[in-house]
């Protein structure tokens, strides 16, 4: 008999958590459709029981959502006064009422704060964040053949009928449209930049996910690639196996689950290993041309490894940017590498340790060796010696300190 997890539908491009009744939100700390009902001596007593108890409901749920399975145990629940204060509100849907009884449907918003207070104080690994919806694009590759949207490709086919549940993804699946067929293919076969974005705009999408199953014999082999690029680190899994059934199509099936599973733990370990304090950097962003202003500001919108991304104001050339990170400052140095932003430290004109962000091409060629050279120094636990030039675009601040280089 197939696990739990592969037996619940895809429904209405919404997934159901494991064991929770909830729908799946955007916002971590906000579970819906939660179903309530009670008796009591008056309407009121019965509504007020309800909401109590459903309340109650949403945090456990909430904490079936977010805490590892491993140390979910660990965490004792009391009564409704536990609760309550981390309730910012309730809204209240389909509510039906008799003289002592109530039924209805509550969405309820917990508060981030202190729920990450009190799951830290608990000594738990939680996730503060769920992966943003992303549209699945299958791509399924046999000898010379690849088939994207297709109805010979099995992937595709698995996708469409019974799409596995999973507690954190969300996922969407290409109509087949005629506009989908040509963007997809390139999409998918060529990692296409354009048609990835066009792909999104239209599903309404932050990211796209290329799930690509290659079959050799009864080899199959798994990967899986996300756009944007570094968006989405735990979507980004690889795997083999070996199966010598007659369908394709049942295969695919249990690989999408593989596949679902495996992210999981991905995201799991990622969350673990980052289970720490919201630290907040402040960072200068030097700014030469006002044109430049516009396509700063979207690179740093467009961040979703921060907890928050706070640009505070531009003035004398300079965009103030807080990064409120959970980790170390080096962790996200390499984040915003990989994303294309260069964060060093530098003094400000008050000999107080500042942090600046540049794009790579702002750096010339001398300071580039000499980042790469510190960066070493670093990971040798060497003390890397001070910048002898200073980026020709931040001419007007002062000479970076080499106390940290990412």
């Amino acid at each position: 008999m197939k696990k739990l997890w592969q037996q619940v539908r895809y429904v209405a491009l919404c997934f159901m958590g494991l064991g929770c009744v909830a729908a799946w939100s955007a916002d971590v700390f906000v579970m819906t459709n939660i179903p309530v009902s009670a008796e009591g001596k008056t309407a009121v007593e019965a509504r007020t029981k309800a909401i109590e108890n459903g309340e109650n409901q949403a945090f456990v749920e909430l904490l079936d959502k977010i805490v590892a399975p491993a140390d979910r145990a660990k965490i004792t629940i009391g009564g409704h006064d536990e609760i309550a204060p981390f309730v910012r509100d309730v809204s209240v849907a389909n509510e039906r009422a008799g003289s002592t009884r109530y039924f209805g449907s509550l969405t309820v918003r917990f508060k981030a704060e202190p729920v990450r207070a009190f799951l830290e104080s608990q000594g738990v690994t939680f996730l503060s964040r769920l992966p943003q919806p992303a549209l699945l694009i299958p791509v399924y590759k046999e000898g010379t053949q690849i088939y994207v949207l297709d109805a010979m490709n099995p992937l595709w086919t698995a996708m469409r009928e019974d799409l596995p549940a999973s507690r954190l993804f969300q996922f969407k699946v290409s109509s087949g449209a005629d506009d989908d067929l040509l963007p997809a293919h390139e999409a998918g076969v060529q990692y296409n930049e354009t048609a990835l974005k066009l792909l999104a705009q239209k599903y309404h999408v932050a990211q796209v996910m290329i799930m690509s199953v290659e079959r050799q014999g009864t080899v199959f082999e798994v990967s899986t690639r996300v756009w944007p690029k570094n968006s989405a680190p735990e979507a980004e899994v690889s795997f083999r196996v070996t199966d010598d059934r007659e369908s394709a199509t049942k295969i695919c099936a249990d690989l999408l689950s593989d596949t679902f599973r495996t992210m999981t733990k991905k995201w799991l370990y990622l969350a673990q290993n980052s289970a720490q304090p919201i630290q907040v950097y402040s960072a200068v962003v030097p700014i030469e041309k006002v044109s430049d202003l516009s396509r700063i500001r979207r690179k740093l919108q467009q961040l979703n490894f921060a907890e928050k991304v706070d640009i505070k104001g531009f003035s004398n050339k300079r965009l103030s940017v807080d990064f409120h990170y959970r980790g170390t400052v080096t962790e996200l140095g390499e984040k915003l590498r990989l994303n294309g932003l260069i964060l060093t430290s530098m003094p400000d004109e008050n000999g107080e340790l500042i942090y600046l962000l540049t794009e790579p091409q702002t750096l010339s060629t001398d300071a580039e060796a000499k980042t790469t050279e510190n960066r070493s120094a670093v990971a040798e636990g060497q003390m890397p010696t001070a910048s002898a030039e200073v980026p020709t675009s931040t001419a007007t601040l002062p000479e970076p300190l080499p106390g940290y280089i990412p």
